[in-house]
């Protein structure tokens, strides 16, 4: 039903999550880094997330800036005549950062917010620059859902706009790697998301108590790689390709 990709353990290789059907789990593919992936939705707490739900659009973002990726997606019954009686709340999962998640929905308030759960296309940026992740909800039968995060931001952040010359304008497809310290985090800017969406083009990165990122590698589609250092925490900065 919904699919993101997205480092959730920081091992240097994207995951993949995907949502699926009503009494079918959700599932989360670690990758291998040899080609292959492994099942660790039992293991990471993410198998009964959706079961009772039928799941839609789904992202994975850094909801609190803390270094390391959560989940957030949509719910939803097919049927109008069940979404009075049978409402399906949306889901928020925080990354634990030892590769388990807890389900924080009734805790930031998600249950008040949709208490019928007709979601469908999930979308995350910043739409009011203020450093953390918000959430748009696009509802079926239904008004979409503007959900502002309030705190994300207490941690440290930096984003990226990518303005491709030899590649395309948007930079879509670069690979965005920083590096903070002993930690590494990678990003790609992508074009469509999850259930008929689109995500923020800006590569958002939770920093923690990183006060700047020491370096920062984008290898664009043209097959340039260009590095920058030493950038402060806390902007959003512009970077353009380089030309040879």
């Amino acid at each position: 039903m919904g699919i993101a990709w997205g480092d959730y353990n920081n091992d240097g290789t994207l995951d993949l999550f995907i949502t699926n059907w009503l009494d079918e789990n959700n599932v989360l593919y670690r990758n291998n880094g040899d080609g292959t992936f492994t099942d660790v939705s039992a293991k990471s707490g993410v198998f009964e997330s959706g079961l009772g739900k039928t799941c839609w659009g789904t992202v994975l973002f850094d909801v609190d800036n803390d270094t390391d990726l959560d989940i957030f997606f949509a719910a939803g019954h097919i049927d109008p005549a069940s979404w009075e009686n049978h409402g399906q709340s949306d889901v928020l999962l925080r990354n634990n950062g030892d590769g388990t998640f807890t389900d924080i929905s009734k805790e930031v308030g998600l249950h008040q917010f949709n208490p019928k759960g007709v979601g469908r296309g999930v979308a995350t940026g910043d739409y009011d620059t203020d450093g953390d992740l918000d959430l748009i909800i696009v509802n079926s039968g239904e008004k979409p859902r503007l959900l502002r995060n309030d705190g994300g931001n207490k941690n440290n952040w930096l984003h990226i706009r990518t303005v491709g010359v030899q590649s395309n304008r948007d930079g879509v497809g670069a690979h965005i790697k920083i590096i903070t310290g002993d930690l590494h985090q990678i990003r790609e800017v992508t074009a469509g998301s999850s259930y008929l969406s689109q995500n923020s083009l800006e590569v958002e990165f939770g920093l923690g108590n990183y006060k700047k990122v020491d370096k920062i590698i984008i290898q664009w589609p043209s097959g340039t790689v260009q590095t920058l250092t030493n950038v402060p925490a806390n902007q959003t900065i512009v970077v353009t390709e380089q030309t040879k």
